[in-house]
């Protein structure tokens, strides 16, 4: 058997011991839950009540509904043009057809600039696909 050396392991104890750990975590509950709320309120300013927003409460995800939106491939290949990564909702289920309006956006490695832009760019994306 190999294990780790003792230094390495206490080395990672410590911080742990010490509330390092529960305080690194309490830190970034918060951070996330600013960047959350920022892109909420991004989307809510730009779409206004033509979305609805679901599984907001917690993780580094939500899912975004568009009451008049469908998301098919040409505006998919639009919006990454546009350079916003979005992902459909349909490309992780099972039963396909029943989400084609709904997208997952990530925002746990980006500022509120970049929040900010892509929502912008997502937003002149599905007009200029619209149009």
């Amino acid at each position: 058997m190999v294990f780790g050396s003792a230094y390495a392991f206490f080395r990672s104890a410590y911080p742990i011991k010490e509330g390092h750990l529960e305080r690194h975590i309490s830190r970034m509950k918060k951070t996330y839950k600013f960047r959350r709320d920022f892109l909420i309120n991004c989307l809510k300013t730009t779409f206004s009540n033509k979305i609805n927003i679901l599984g907001d409460s917690t993780g580094l995800h939500l899912i975004v509904e568009f009451k008049e939106q469908h998301f098919s491939k040409e505006l998919l290949e639009e919006i990454e043009q546009f350079g916003v990564k979005i992902h459909p909702v349909e490309d992780h289920v099972i039963e396909k057809g029943k989400y084609p309006n709904q997208i997952i956006l990530g925002y746990g490695h980006l500022n509120n600039d970049e929040i900010e832009e892509g929502i912008t760019r997502l937003f002149q994306a599905i007009n200029k696909g619209n149009t």
